[in-house]
């Protein structure tokens, strides 16, 4: 959960979670797993990462039996069920093994949703109004929108609209009325419509039929306002940051934008990639995308074709899978990469940013664009700094990625100096 979610949050989860850990073993399991993985990803100790993968195992059987005993038709999942799913996507998005398996958890955890959504049973344990089933769907929602917009150039996941539109219906109505609706959200940390935005700029580029006039101009009208927002917000964050400022005395939770770098950041790299699909199909009419550096490549940098994803293969960061296409850079440096380079240097953004697990998809966007030196050092110690303080291993993961698309632009500008440079004639 975010840091300044409304307090009454982290009562109600800490008290349910407690019980359901007391009466239901694969929730256990699950939870065991998440904090063995997470304790790997800090400290590196192989044991951990053993531990993890036994208790994941023993949850998702666990689950499978469930599944297959089960009569939807006349119940409803329960919070154990739910509970577990959710644990056993975060094991797999924080973990160093499991990658593959997260999109098998997330639609597994968004077709749990619809069916409780669906149910007629109206108890008080099956409904959707205490602040912990809030957090369930909010969760779920952001992981389902992440791993949507995890590789904007070649979408390998699509979050499920009907699920999507009655989450949407029961996140309207705040849990706690006396909170502003920023307070009232305790995992998605920006709001709604504008991950619906990104989600559509994404889905604009991937479409089979390309980038569509209309389509665009609507999606850069609705972009215009998030500019516009995140630089208002990020100019009052930087006024009361800097030294000559008056503290607030409302309680966190109490203003309006808790998270004004998740908001500023996410709105810059939204408005950036939104440019960028449009302008796309002229970069790829402009450089030979057969190339190295538009290939599909490794953490090695060598270019690769994507393994099929299966039920039993899973990512290690002794031998990273291939990633989608890089996109063709941008020629000249945008507005957007600017202002958010800005707000990542300064050392109160630093010191939450790389505490929030918020941070890595703008660092993700970015880190495509950049191209000086200086720019991608910035990103790369972030995203460090980041993976060190939290262990998620999705972070890891990102930056291996870019990491791979800078050496492999490093390599191609290498060869074309090459195949420009004079060549020297001795005189006779």
């Amino acid at each position: 959960m975010l840091r300044n979610a409304h307090p009454g949050f982290y009562a109600d989860y800490r008290t349910c979670l407690g019980r359901l850990i007391l009466n239901c073993d694969s929730v256990k399991c699950a939870i065991l797993a998440c904090c063995a993985s997470n304790r790997y990803m800090l400290d590196r100790d192989p044991s951990l990462r053993e531990v993890s993968l036994r208790y994941y195992t023993q949850a998702v059987r666990q689950v499978n039996r469930v599944l297959t005993t089960s009569d939807w038709a006349c119940e409803s999942p329960s919070d154990h069920l739910l509970t577990t799913v959710i644990f056993l996507y975060i094991n797999a998005l924080w973990g160093p093994d499991l990658e593959h398996d997260a999109s098998k958890h997330v639609a597994g955890a968004m077709h749990l949703l619809k069916l409780r959504y669906s149910s007629n049973n109206a108890s008080s344990s099956l409904s959707m109004t205490r602040p912990f089933d809030r957090i369930t769907a909010e969760s779920v929602l952001y992981q389902a929108f992440l791993l949507s917009m995890r590789r904007p150039f070649a979408v390998d996941f699509q979050i499920d609209h009907h699920f999507l539109a009655s989450t949407e219906h029961i996140l309207e109505s705040p849990t706690f009325q006396d909170a502003s609706s920023a307070a009232n959200s305790p995992v998605l940390g920006v709001p709604l419509p504008l991950y619906r935005l990104i989600l559509d700029v994404i889905q604009l580029c991937n479409s089979p039929s390309g980038v569509d006039a209309q389509t665009s101009s609507q999606l850069k009208r609705e972009m215009k306002y998030w500019e516009t927002v995140a630089i208002e917000v990020d100019d009052d964050c930087r006024i009361s940051q800097s030294p000559a400022s008056t503290p607030c005395p409302s309680p966190p939770h109490q203003h309006p934008h808790p998270h004004p770098e998740a908001l500023a950041l996410y709105a810059l790299a939204g408005s950036l990639l939104l440019d960028w699909m449009v302008d796309l199909p002229e970069l790829q009419r402009n450089v030979d995308i057969s190339s190295p550096q538009y290939g599909r490549i490794s953490s090695l940098g060598v270019s690769q074709s994507r393994p099929p994803k299966t039920a039993s293969s899973y990512t290690s960061f002794d031998s990273p899978t291939a990633s989608p296409p890089a996109p063709p850079p941008l020629s000249t440096r945008s507005w957007q990469l600017s202002r958010a380079l800005e707000i990542l240097h300064r050392p109160t953004t630093h010191e939450t940013w790389t505490r929030s697990f918020l941070g890595w998809w703008p660092l993700l966007i970015f880190g495509y664009v950049v191209t000086d030196d200086d720019d991608i050092e910035q990103i790369k110690s972030l995203l460090r700094c980041m993976r060190r303080r939290i262990g998620y291993g999705v972070v890891e993961r990102v930056l291996y990625e870019l990491e791979a698309v800078w050496q492999s632009r490093r390599t191609a500008d290498d060869h074309q100096m090459s195949l420009v440079k004079p060549t020297n004639f001795e005189m006779g």
